[in-house]
């Protein structure tokens, strides 16, 4: 068989799909797309797709975060972690009436 047959070939019947001026729809909006983008691409699970809609509405509503990007979050998870997290230098353990200190 010559190797033109295997070729790939358009059909004559396929048509290419008429450019809209909502190229989202189904969706609502084009915002409506990208936040379900956002949810799938994220593997979001429906309780924190609700919560991440929920802080989308607060924004709406006038409140502001402080966050301008990634490393902000981390650096106030950071701060948080030294004051919420109680460290010791050793655990006090009681055992059959006896207590022991481990470093």
């Amino acid at each position: 068989m010559p190797f033109n047959v295997y070729l790939r070939t358009q059909h004559e019947d396929s048509t290419i799909p008429p450019l809209t001026k909502a190229p989202w729809a189904p969706f609502q909006s084009r915002i409506d797309f990208d936040v379900a983008d956002f949810a799938l691409q994220a593997r979001l699970n429906k309780n924190l797709t609700t919560i991440l809609l929920g802080l989308i509405k607060r924004i709406t509503k006038g409140e502001r975060t402080s966050f301008k990007g990634y490393k902000d979050v981390c650096d106030a998870w950071e701060v948080a972690s030294h004051i919420s997290t109680a460290v010791s230098d050793s655990i006090l353990i009681t055992y059959l009436r006896n207590a022991h200190v481990f470093p």
